[in-house]
């Protein structure tokens, strides 16, 4: 089964700007995908599309087979997103970040618990886990976001510029 499917899929925002033109995608479950891509070429708005943020257009998108503009709904709670710029809150430790996270997901809390822990460790996170994010480097923090997305064991996630910084 395709993870993702998108048929001539096609973004111009209001201003007139062509984001996308007749993308055509096919990434099926198991394999990483990756978009490249100079700055401006539309790999943000693709993924806010396939993340059902933003509407195209044209054309069609599908993840995990459902429509991104019909089936919105059922595609939010199998999938997580790092956003480019996302950043952590300063006062808030790289363990709240996730567990809340979790939590506000609806994840049972013993389970969430067991989640975050093990995201942080994958992500080497787990010896700064009490410590607030503004004390730590600009790529632990960055390593925070990915903890969460990686902490939801989502069927897809969506990863923009996930080393930015």
């Amino acid at each position: 089964m395709s993870a993702i499917v998108t048929e001539k899929l096609v973004k111009v925002y209001a201003d007139a700007t062509e984001a996308l033109m007749n993308v055509d995608i096919r990434c099926d479950e198991g394999q990483l995908c990756c978009i490249a891509g100079l700055n401006g070429a539309g790999k943000a708005t693709l993924l806010r599309i396939l993340s059902t943020q933003l509407l195209p257009t044209r054309g069609i998108a599908y993840v995990l087979g459902f429509n991104v503009v019909n089936e919105a709904e059922r595609i939010r709670n199998r999938i997580a997103v790092v956003p480019q710029d996302a950043s952590p809150a300063g006062h808030m430790s790289a363990w709240q970040h996730v567990y809340l996270y979790l939590a506000s997901r609806g994840i049972a809390l013993a389970q969430a618990k067991r989640s975050a822990k093990n995201a942080l460790e994958l992500l080497d996170l787990w010896d700064v886990k009490d410590k607030p994010a503004a004390m730590l480097s600009g790529g632990q923090r960055k390593r925070i976001i990915v903890a969460m997305a990686l902490a939801t064991d989502a069927d897809v996630i969506f990863l923009d510029e996930p080393t930015a910084g």
